[in-house]
């Protein structure tokens, strides 16, 4: 997705009016949605909420998205509202689905199936955004399984602590 300047900073104000990180945008999509409506009207545009996010979270990685540090609306963590009993079903279920997080993040089918497999699981119905979001939770910590390597990494890792793993990789390509 390529946006003018004009456009950018029009993404950029509606961002920082609402408040919302855009690692909490999958969790509050009434917000992401008001912010893709707005974005739309004002633009002419018509992207839809996941292009649009993703694009966010694009720029976010490339250093290229503002900061809303103190200002950003604070929630508690998305792990917090489940259990231990079915924290550990949705690990099995992310395990066996086999997708990382961010391929969860943007395939609105495996958000889907998580969400069809949990409510099997546990009965209980759970929007596939939620379990996402507890499922970024768990990851960013370090505090499950990494599907790309298959194995737990300790709970606080050293930083840059899988530099060795890259660097296998690319001596095998």
């Amino acid at each position: 997705m390529k946006l003018a300047a004009a456009e950018k900073l029009c993404l950029d104000e509606l961002y920082l009016h609402h408040g919302v990180a855009t690692d909490q945008l999958r969790r509050i999509p009434a917000v992401l949605n008001a912010i893709t409506g707005a974005f739309n009207r004002m633009t002419g545009q018509e992207t839809d909420a996941p292009t649009l996010h993703r694009y966010m979270v694009n720029r976010r990685k490339n250093k290229d998205w503002p900061c809303l540090g103190d200002k950003a609306r604070k929630f508690s963590p998305p792990a917090d509202e489940f259990d231990e009993n079915q924290i550990a079903v949705l690990e099995a279920i992310y395990i066996e689905i086999n997708k990382t997080s961010d391929e969860l993040l943007f395939s609105p089918k495996t958000a889907k199936l998580l969400s069809d497999r949990f409510a099997k699981e546990i009965g209980e119905i759970v929007p596939g955004h939620k379990l996402i979001a507890a499922i970024f939770q768990k990851r960013k910590r370090g505090e499950w399984a990494c599907i790309r390597e298959g194995v737990k990494k300790p709970a606080v890792a050293a930083p840059f602590s899988d530099i060795p793993i890259v660097a296998r990789k690319f001596k095998q390509a």
